[in-house]
This record gives structure tokens, sequence and C-alpha cells, in this order.
């Protein structure tokens, strides 16, 4: 398959950078306005016209500035519209092949859906946006299916375009801070009182959310580049680091903490995997060393401030009384634990528990098991199990700690209008050849009989 040159690709990256930097300076004078919807629509014509492993980049780089891509302050964000153009692209293209079961699957989930929201008096705009992504993860992971691994082009690129993008997001919002007031008044007032950061998400959990993926995707580049491309790698993993502590997270700190162990062990069965196991004997011990210091450092650098700052109390910061309420009024209700509430409807459950109020659970795993019941979850995962044959080759590889870092963060997170975990999905159903698939494909081709 053929890709653009890098020249283009550059050209690209650039073009979107600056589009976004205009946007953002002229968001910051004068809010969501006529230009600011014209560069929206812009960059959905132009997702449109390139080609279309260029639409792929186009929505990573979209997705960390949702919140400025909108055609109005009311408006939802130009994400959804994004993925319909990559749907209807696909499905013109005849590119991709979803199997009979997945289809069945998916009309009954959507029937479920609509059954639980018809019943429980949920909003059918959750309900399309939820699907509308969903489909665009099952039609990308079955272009992908087909797609050449070739050096792994194609994740490498959208790992640039994706880390660019978070990276522009924090350098605009240190620019044009007032800016971040427009998008959501209350909560940026809430950050700046108690000293927090969140970027363009205006919430700072989402935000370290994803800046540890971000990490994540770095760290799994560094083995495929060499010279210059690493230093900016390496340089790209620190900036990213300093502005994901700025947010002040507990479940940052916490996860980046557990990714530094992981990352040790990772990397000692990634060399067994290049090199044998003779070549990591000698490497063990400082390895672990480095791990063991580096631990240290977090937790008394960075760690312990975090929790200083946020002050003392309860851990899970008032959390855990949340998830409590929702658990008992969950199990009370033997339809929602069957059938589910519906998409987008976790909060129905306030009429059941009046402790609950309108907050939100904020645990992506607990909202899923309430909106989707046993039984969605099920077809759920029928429909969705063969993306997972996708990734096999990155289980030997440092893409591990983009899996970690997004589950581990979904304890704390709502997974309502946040888009995370269908970039994840797209990373993770990307073509992805590691050093141990390849060498293991090397072998078997050495002594393959003639």
């Amino acid at each position: 398959m053929k890709h653009y040159t890098n020249n283009t690709t550059g050209l690209l990256l650039g073009t979107l950078t600056a589009l976004i930097a205009v946007d953002t300076a002229l968001f910051n004078s004068s809010g969501y306005g006529v230009i600011g919807a014209m560069i929206a629509v812009l960059l959905v014509g132009l997702s449109a016209v390139v080609k279309l492993e260029s639409a792929f980049y186009i929505v990573l780089f979209c997705f960390p500035f949702s919140s400025l891509l909108k055609l109005s302050y009311s408006s939802i964000s130009i994400l959804p519209i994004l993925y319909i153009v990559v749907i209807v692209r696909l499905l013109l293209s005849e590119r991709i092949k979803l199997r009979l079961n997945q289809w069945l699957f998916f009309f009954i989930f959507l029937l479920l859906q609509i059954i639980g929201i018809s019943a429980y008096g949920a909003s059918f705009i959750d309900l399309i946006s939820f699907f509308v992504s969903l489909l665009f993860v099952l039609c990308s992971a079955s272009f992908f299916s087909n797609y050449e691994t070739k050096d792994n082009r194609l994740f490498k690129t959208s790992t640039v375009f994706f880390t660019v993008a978070v990276m522009e997001n924090v350098l605009l919002s240190d620019l044009f801070p007032n800016m971040l007031y427009t998008i959501s008044p209350d909560k940026q007032e809430a950050l700046v009182q108690n000293k927090r950061f969140g970027a363009m998400f205006v919430e700072p959990n989402e935000f370290a959310q994803v800046v540890l993926i971000t990490i994540g995707l770095l760290i799994t580049l560094l083995p495929m580049i060499r010279g210059f491309a690493r230093v900016l790698d390496i340089g790209a993993i620190v900036f990213l680091g300093i502005s994901g502590y700025r947010t002040y997270s507990k479940s940052y700190v916490l996860t980046l903490f557990l990714l530094l162990i992981v990352l040790a062990f990772v990397y000692l069965r990634f060399t067994v995997n290049k090199k044998g196991a003779k070549a990591v004997l000698p490497k063990i011990l400082p390895v672990l060393a480095i791990a063991f210091v580096g631990c240290v450092w977090l937790y008394y650098y960075v760690i312990a401030p975090t929790f200083e700052q946020r002050g003392p109390g309860d851990f899970l910061t008032g959390r855990g009384e949340i998830w409590l309420s929702y658990m008992e009024a969950f199990f009370s209700r033997l339809d929602i634990v069957l059938w589910g509430s519906g998409v987008g409807n976790v909060t129905y459950l306030n009429q059941v528990n009046v402790l609950i109020g309108s907050r939100v659970p904020h645990n992506m795993y607990l909202e899923f098991v309430i909106q989707f019941g046993i039984v969605g979850l099920l077809v759920l995962w029928l429909m969705v199990a063969r993306l997972a044959k996708q990734m096999k080759s990155k289980r030997y590889s440092f893409f591990i700690l983009v899996l970690l870092a997004f589950l581990i963060t979904s304890f704390g997170i709502s997974v309502n209008a946040n888009d995370c975990i269908f970039m994840v999905a797209l990373f993770t159903t990307m073509p992805f050849e590691s050093f141990a698939a390849d060498t293991a494909r090397q072998k078997a081709d050495v002594t393959a009989p003639y």
C-alpha cells in the first residue's frame, strides 16, 4: 500500500498545527465565532479529501482540541462528524469487511440501548454519538486488519500527530489562559483556585490520562527510531511528564509510579525477546536499581508533594462514597442489573438513591455496568472480541504501558463525553509488528524447508 511521502505528511502536520493555533488565538478574543466554525468545517472537509490514512491523522490530531472545535458553544464537537466522514469513506472504498456476527451483535446492542433509553428517559443524542464512535472503531479495525505493516509507519506517524497535538494543547493553554474560562468558566475558576491545570480539557484527571497514554506511546516508539528522533522523543516525554504533574492528580502520580515499575520488567522481557536470555542477565540488577531509584525519587518529589498540595482528607476525593451510593442503587434494581439504564443515562439511578444527586460516578467500569447491564456488556464483548486479536503482537512491546495507563486512570474518570477510549482503541487495532514478532518470523523463514 502506498503512503504519503514524508514531505506531504509533514505539510499536513504543519497545516493542522497552524490552523489550531490561529483558531485558539481567535477563540481567546471572541469565543466561538464564525471564523472558528469555518476552521472546524475546513478540518472536516480536509478529512474528506486527503488520503484515507491521513484522515486518521486528522482525527487523532483533533481529539485534544474537541472542546475548541465546535460550531458554537452549545453544539457538539466535530469529532463525531470526523468519525462519520471516515466511516463513509471506508464503506465507499470497500476496504473493510465486517463479519456477519459483528453486524448482528452491533444491531442487537443498538436495540438494547434503544429500549433502555426509551424506558428510562435518556437522550438519543448520547446514543447516536456512542454508536457512531463504536462503528468508527469497528470499521477502522477492519481496515487495519488488511493494512500492510511495513515498519510500523502508520503507528509511528499516528503517534507523532497525537503527541504534537497534546503538546500544542499545553502550550496554547499557557499562552492563552483566558480562553479556558470560555470553554468552562466554573471548572477553570475552580482549577485556578486549587492551583491545578487541565489544559483545554479543563478537567485535570482527563488531561492526566491523555498525558500518560501519550507517554506510553512515545516509549513504545523509542525502539523503532534512531538518532535525533530519539532525542525528540525523550524530550517530549519529559515535557509531557512535567505537564501532567501540573494537574496535581492523584491518579496521575500513582499511575506514573506503577508504570515505571512495569517499564523495568517490560524492558527486560523486551531484551529477552530481541537478543535472547543471555543478553538480559547482566542488565537485571542495573535495571532494577534504576527502577528503584526512580520510584524513590517519584515518591519524594512527585507523589508526596501532590498529596500534600491536595491537602488531607479522603484518598479517593469523595469518589468512594459516590461509588457505594451507585452500587447500592444498582443492585436494588434487577432490571438495571440485567439490561442497564441506557447509554449516557448513568444518573438515572438518582431516582433510586437520592444521595447520588446529579453527581456522576467518575468510574468508567461502574458507568459501563450501569448503562449496559450484564446482557449488554456480554453482547458488546462478543462484538469487539475479534479486535483483541489485532493487538497480539503488541503483547511483546512497550504498548502495554498505553493500555495500563488507560485502564488504571479510568477508575477515576467518567466515560461520558470522553472519546479517549476510542483513541486508545484506534491505536490498539493499528498494524504493529514488534521486534519479538519480527524475530520469530525471521527464525521461521530460516528453518522453513526449501
